[in-house]
């Protein structure tokens, strides 16, 4: 209930049959490990073959973490290419953002990423939510040239506290109004090197702008303000 009306969450309804059967064969893979099968179960998937065309979008399912799940299937590195691939714009927002995994080991590669498309002149609008506020890596990278940092705050119900809720908490990024990602990883390394996650990776105009106009609206909201 607190997803439904007191969280900000971003999915999407699929019906393609490919996508379908990704995130199936994934399940069964973790529920067969669950119930004490070896990980090497997860060689056994049969992983449809991506992207695929459907109302005239590319369509690519994505998952993590690596290791547990075939290595085609790992996110990160296509996420990566798209930053790299990028020529004017990259908006991100999810709840929170860290260079730097939970046990205090570095993760840089999207952080990085970042930076080399700022500094080829690519209009780089990072989201986070309030929790993420006093992160210092933030605001490094908000001292980077074409870099734009938001934190997103959203206030209190006005029928008191709810723990682990009223905020953002959607994770997406849209590169040149033409690729569009969705998923369930925060941009930290623990969500592609230690925890089950799956996203949708699209290319398409017409998905993307829906997907921007989000971006947009939050960045645009008084719910947010600039990190300088």
């Amino acid at each position: 209930w607190r997803s439904l009306e007191h969280i900000q969450e971003l999915g999407v309804r699929m019906g393609e049959p490919s996508l379908v059967k990704g995130l199936s064969e994934l399940f069964a893979a973790d529920w067969d490990v669950t119930g004490g099968a070896s990980d090497a179960r997860y060689k056994e998937i049969d992983w449809p073959e991506f992207p695929v065309k459907a109302d005239g979008l590319s369509l690519t399912l994505g998952a993590s973490p690596q290791g547990f799940l075939p290595e085609e299937a790992w996110e990160l590195p296509r996420l990566i290419r798209w930053i790299d691939e990028a020529k004017t714009s990259v908006k991100v927002q999810v709840l929170t953002y860290k260079p730097v995994n939970r046990d205090g080991v570095g993760f840089r590669e999207l952080d990085d990423a970042l930076r080399r498309a700022a500094e080829r002149g690519v209009k780089v609008h990072l989201l986070v939510s309030s929790w993420n506020a006093k992160d210092q890596s933030l605001r490094s990278l908000a001292q980077v040239p074409n870099v734009e940092v938001g934190v997103m705050t959203i206030p209190k119900w006005s029928g008191g506290d709810i723990p682990f809720a009223r905020v953002v908490h959607a994770k997406f990024f849209v590169a040149d109004s033409r690729r569009a990602w969705v998923g369930t990883s925060n941009w930290e390394g623990d969500y592609f090197l230690k925890s089950r996650n799956v996203s949708l990776f699209v290319e398409g105009p017409v998905f993307a702008a829906q997907v921007a106009r989000i971006f947009d609206g939050d960045e645009k909201s008084p719910y947010a303000s600039r990190l300088r």
